[in-house]
């Protein structure tokens, strides 16, 4: 896998990282208010399962652990951002 298309691939894995957790709390209201509350704990493991299947390096596809902020991958190395590519 080229670079390029790691850095692509990273990028679409951190947007769904923040969109599905909001899905999750929108959907979470939704249940609270029509009542259906005490089946909110499925929507929150469906969004931990998520976070764990999802929260992987797309060059070797090992997990990439607790820091969010990281510039590569903690297993291979393989570089996940680069700010120039985002001047292009």
């Amino acid at each position: 896998m080229e670079n390029r298309d790691i850095y692509e691939e990273f990028s679409k894995i951190k947007k769904l990282q923040i969109i599905i957790p909001i899905i999750g709390v929108v959907i979470i209201l939704a249940m609270v208010i029509a009542g259906l509350g005490k089946l909110s704990g499925f929507v929150v493991l469906g969004v931990l399962f998520f976070t764990w299947y999802n929260w992987k390096c797309p060059s070797c596809c090992k997990n990439l652990g607790k820091d969010r902020t990281s510039k590569c991958c903690p297993n291979c190395g393989a570089k996940l951002s680069n700010d120039k590519l985002k001047n292009e």
